[in-house]
């Protein structure tokens, strides 16, 4: 994903902490395509895919933190939570009804 520009002077949030690296992803994606900076910090993995640690140790888990500029946070968790509430209910949020 290409990286929008960031003010280098604005604070940061975690908005989501995603359980998986194809949640991340999503979930980046999501945030991505409604305008919202989403930086990709690492999280001081030194793996390029932090949800392989899960395959390795199933019993600590994956935690990967999900950002936004905090100007930009409440908004972000507003889509996330909206998403993720299709999600439960069984929707598809990208299929067009």
């Amino acid at each position: 994903m290409q990286q929008p520009h960031l003010p280098t002077n604005e604070a940061i949030a975690v908005v989501h902490t995603a359980r998986s690296l194809t949640e991340a992803m999503v979930v980046r994606g999501l945030l991505e395509g409604a305008g919202i900076a989403s930086p990709e910090l690492g999280g001081g993995s030194p793996s390029p895919w932090p949800g392989t640690v899960s395959i390795l140790h199933p019993a600590r888990g994956v935690e990967i933190p999900i950002y936004a500029i905090e100007s930009q946070a409440a908004r972000a968790r507003e889509l996330i939570a909206e998403y993720l509430d299709e999600v439960e209910r069984g929707n598809d949020p990208g299929e067009d009804s």
